[in-house]
């Protein structure tokens, strides 16, 4: 989907450079209909809300991270992306791998930088995912590091809550 995105707005006359990639610290979950646990397979809706982010179907990263213990965690090649089962719940998400294969598809392609989705969504205390703090984000960081780092943060008002974002290019 995201190779589908960036090349669209390529194709329609967009500099390359003026293009940034998106990367989530959150991910999108589901209710298993059946046995069947694989892409595609038949969901009754969005799996329950998470402790913290209250909102069925979308857990942050730290979320995830407690969801993987006893999990079965497998790859979606196509996607370069991980996704995890336990019991009737699904949960398609990114970890430090799928964002490597983002920033070398990123830098291949010479695109602007990257903007991350949302900052509050990381294991920003570093208490879940044993990764220490903001494992995402600073793994991300890493792998753009040129020497310099131009970062932009804005926020958005969603639901009674408030999201942060950074973008870096």
């Amino acid at each position: 989907m995201q190779d589908f995105a960036m090349k669209y707005w390529r194709d329609q006359g967009t500099p390359v450079e003026n293009l940034r990639m998106g990367f989530a610290t959150y991910g999108r979950t589901f209710s298993l209909a059946s046995g069947d646990s694989g892409v595609g397979a038949p969901t009754s809706g969005p799996a329950s809300a998470g402790n913290f982010t209250s909102e069925a179907g979308f857990w942050s990263y730290y979320e995830i991270c407690t969801f993987l213990q006893g999990a079965t965690v497998k790859w979606i090649d196509d996607q370069k992306v991980p996704y995890a089962t336990k019991g009737q719940d699904w949960v398609g998400f990114d970890n430090k791998e799928s964002f490597t294969n983002k920033v070398n598809y990123l830098k291949e392609n010479k695109f602007g930088g990257a903007f991350v989705w949302a900052l509050d969504l990381d294991d920003f205390a570093g208490q879940f995912c044993g990764q220490g703090n903001y494992p995402l984000i600073g793994h991300l960081r890493l792998l753009l590091d040129t020497g310099t780092v131009q970062a932009y943060f804005c926020h958005i008002r969603k639901k009674n809550m408030l999201w942060y974002i950074i973008i870096i290019t």
